[in-house]
């Protein structure tokens, strides 16, 4: 009985010993890492690129398989802030225009593109969807991948193509012939934040011969100079209201609509703000990427914008924002920054960073970008002009595109 108990004894100590071994063994890693992270003084950046490189290779092996020509090509490099920390996401993508002459080899050529994603983990075809593609209609296939970030589930499109039927291709704006050239085909509003802090760049500005929609800080030393020039040169004027920003400690204006202010304050701030610019039609946030996420927020902002009949755009400035959604909501006449033009302060980068607009507006008909009041930025966008016209996107306000 005793030999029983001690051999009990010798097989519980054994369960014992292998379950501490398998509690402390490491896991294997369920899936290999998307991303390389690069630190730098304002965040970490978590950069895919590495990832929608290998999916870029995918999708070209099934383009070639199926012998199609890729009629264009344009690369970008896209940079979104972080939802709950600082820092950015950054990945690489890609559109590409495919002429394709029947549904058939549609078919075939979407079943060919999901079995080459299979076998490169983690990629996928997300979704497929009626598109425009240089004003003609396209079947528009998303491809990329889904992963979790500190708890947040991002989603990365690294390829868009657009497939066109052959016969009504449009042609590239950069080789249109000399008696198509000129002709508007899409929509761009460049809006410039920040006037007000100097006097320099509001000369540069108003003297462009095209529309530029200046937005102005209120109550800084050159703010009231800055709306008069503006208006005096025809351009049209926005106030740029500071909201508050993730960071409370980056917030760069004194009185700023804060999360915590009640409705009382937040109206009695917007209302002063709005009187202290004159001339304006509308209203874009001056940081705010804490408030633009605050649905009570915005709800107050915009029932004060509606109620002037001003028009909002959202700066875009965390992807978090819910102001262009509640905006829409509340029937409030509004739009969406695409894209940042500036930041660098350097020209061809600023150009490069125009050019990405023009291909969105070819694409989706219209887009608003913005810029800052700075004397690179006014360069960029004279230098740029000609490439505006040969594409066939006319420079409008931020009214003019707004729904």
């Amino acid at each position: 009985m005793k030999k029983k108990i001690k051999n009990y004894n010798w097989l519980l100590l054994m369960l014992i010993v292998m379950a501490i071994v398998f509690y402390f063994w490491p896991a294997p890693e369920s899936k290999q890492k998307l991303y390389d992270l690069e630190k730098t003084g304002s965040g970490i950046i978590v950069d895919y690129s590495r990832t929608a490189n290998q999916l870029h290779k995918a999708v070209d092996s099934a383009i070639k398989k199926h012998n199609f020509q890729v009629l264009d090509v344009k690369n970008f490099v896209r940079q979104v802030p972080r939802q709950s920390v600082e820092g950015v996401i950054r990945w690489h993508t890609r559109n590409l225009n495919i002429p394709i002459t029947n549904q058939v080899s549609v078919s075939h050529f979407e079943q060919s593109l999901r079995h080459e994603l299979k076998n490169e983990y983690p990629g996928e075809l997300l979704s497929i969807n009626h598109d425009f593609y240089n004003g003609q209609p396209v079947t528009r296939f998303d491809i990329g991948f889904k992963d979790v970030l500190d708890k947040d589930t991002v989603t990365i499109i690294t390829d868009r193509i657009y497939i066109t039927a052959k016969k009504s291709l449009a042609p590239d704006s950069s080789v249109l012939p000399n008696d198509q050239q000129g002709i508007k085909r899409a929509k761009m509003a460049i809006v410039i934040d920040d006037f007000g802090y100097s006097k320099e760049p509001i000369e540069l500005f108003a003297a462009i011969d095209r529309p530029v929609t200046f937005s102005v800080l209120p109550a800084r030393p050159f703010s009231h100079i800055a709306a008069i020039d503006a208006l005096r040169a025809g351009k049209e004027v926005m106030l740029h209201l500071p909201m508050e920003p993730l960071d409370r400690k980056a917030q760069s204006e004194k009185v700023t609509i804060e999360t915590d202010m009640t409705a009382a304050e937040i109206r009695k701030i917007v209302t002063q703000h709005i009187n202290a610019v004159p001339g304006i039609k509308g209203i874009n946030n001056h940081q705010g990427s804490r408030a633009t996420g605050d649905e009570r927020v915005m709800r107050e902002v915009l029932k004060i914008i509606k109620e002037k009949d001003y028009f909002f755009v959202d700066s875009h400035t965390h992807s978090s924002t819910v102001a262009f959604d509640i905006a829409q909501i509340m029937k409030v006449r509004t739009g969406i920054n695409e894209v940042f033009l500036d930041n660098q302060a350097d020209v061809e980068y600023i150009k490069r960073k125009i050019e990405q607009g023009i291909q969105l507006a070819l694409e989706q008909q219209t887009v608003i970008v913005i810029g800052h009041a700075r004397a690179t930025t006014a360069e960029a966008i004279v230098q740029m002009i000609p490439r505006l016209d040969e594409a066939g996107v006319e420079l409008v306000y931020a009214s003019e595109i707004v729904k």
